[in-house]
C-alpha cells in the first residue's frame, strides 16, 4: 500500500465517527418560552411519565409528537400575559380561547378537550331548590344562585378566563361573594379550599374533579351542569403573536391533527371519566378530525 493510501485510510478513520457524531446530534431547543401556570403539572410535563389527568398527558402527547426539546417554566398567568403584551416570544399551556384573547393573541388547535363547566357544592349542603333549575337539570343563573344564597362564597382561580359565556355570567357576581385566588399549585390549592369549607360553590371541569376526588376520597360533592356554560370546553397552546410563534403553532397544529386519530390521545382526554362521559369526549374528538 502506498504512503498516500495509508494516510487516506488513517484519515477517514478519524473523520468517520466525527460525520456520525453532527449527524446523530439532537434538534436545538426551541427558542420559545413555555409556561404553565401550575407548578406541579410543570414538574410532571419536565420529568416525564404518565400521569393519567387530560391537562398533563395531552401535552405529553404533543411534546413528543412535534419533536422539539422542551422545558415547561411554571410562571404566574398574569406575568405570562405581561410578557406576551411585550410580544416576547412566549407560550402558555391549557389556556381557554375567548375572543378578547384571540384578537391580541395565537392559538392551537385544542390541544385537550373538557366536558363543560360544572358547579359545585358541598354533598351535605341544602340542595339547589329545582326553582333554580331548567327542565335539563341546569344551573339557569349563577347570579340568581348566588342571590338565593347571600352568605355563600363562590372559589374562582384570579386572572383565569372559563370561556366567553361563563366569563360574563361571573363578572355578574356580587364581589363580596366571590373569593378569588391565585397561586403556583393551582388545582391543589384551589380545590382545597372548597374542601376546607372556606367556600360553598366551585366552577370545575368534571375531569379535574373526578381526579381530585379519586386521591381525596374524603370530599363528598353535588354537581349541577350549568345553562350559562357550554357543552365542552377547551384547552389550547397560546402564544404571543411573532414570526416565530407562528410557525410553532402551525408545527402543533399539524401534530395535533394527526393525534385527533390516535387512541391514545383520545384515552387521555377521558381518563376519569364514566363510560359515558367518555364517549361524549370521543364524539367530540372525531368531530375535530373533520375539520
Amino acid at each position: 500500500m502506498s504512503l498516500t493510501r495509508s494516510w487516506l485510510l488513517v484519515l477517514s478513520l478519524f473523520t468517520l465517527p466525527v460525520t456520525v457524531s453532527v449527524l446523530a446530534q439532537p434538534p436545538a431547543p426551541l427558542a420559545i418560552e413555555i409556561h404553565h401556570y401550575d407548578a406541579e403539572s410543570a414538574d410532571m410535563l419536565n420529568s416525564g411519565g404518565t400521569d393519567q389527568s387530560a391537562d398533563i398527558d395531552t401535552v405529553r402527547l404533543l411534546f413528543k409528537a412535534i419533536a422539539t426539546p422542551l422545558q415547561v417554566q411554571q410562571m404566574p398567568i398574569a406575568r405570562t400575559d405581561r410578557m406576551m403584551e411585550q410580544g416576547l416570544p412566549v407560550c402558555s399551556l391549557n389556556r381557554v380561547k375567548s375572543a378578547e384573547r384571540a384578537s391580541k393573541y395565537l392559538f392551537s388547535l385544542p390541544v385537550n378537550f373538557y366536558l363543560g363547566y360544572q358547579l359545585y357544592q358541598h354533598a351535605a349542603a341544602e340542595a339547589v331548590p329545582p326553582a333554580l333549575l331548567n327542565k335539563q337539570g341546569q344551573i339557569r343563573s349563577l347570579k340568581a344562585l348566588l342571590q338565593q344564597y347571600p352568605r355563600q362564597q363562590i372559589v374562582v382561580p384570579k386572572d383565569y378566563s372559563f370561556g366567553d359565556a361563563l366569563d360574563k355570567a361571573v363578572a355578574e357576581l356580587p364581589a363580596r361573594q366571590i373569593t378569588a385566588i391565585s397561586t403556583s399549585h393551582y388545582y391543589q390549592h384551589f380545590v382545597a379550599m372548597f374542601e376546607a369549607g372556606r367556600a360553598d360553590f366551585i366552577l370545575l371541569y368534571p375531569t379535574e374533579m373526578q381526579a381530585y376526588l379519586q386521591k381525596n376520597t374524603a370530599l363528598k360533592v353535588r354537581q349541577y351542569p350549568l345553562a350559562q356554560a357550554p357543552a365542552y370546553a377547551s384547552g389550547h397552546l397560546m402564544c404571543a403573536d411573532s414570526a416565530l410563534t407562528r410557525a410553532f403553532v402551525k408545527k402543533v397544529d399539524a401534530a395535533l391533527k394527526q393525534l385527533y386519530r390516535q387512541q391514545a390521545f383520545v384515552e387521555a382526554n377521558s381518563y376519569t371519566l364514566s363510560v359515558a362521559d367518555r364517549r361524549k369526549i370521543q364524539q367530540i374528538i372525531r368531530q375535530h378530525q373533520q375539520h
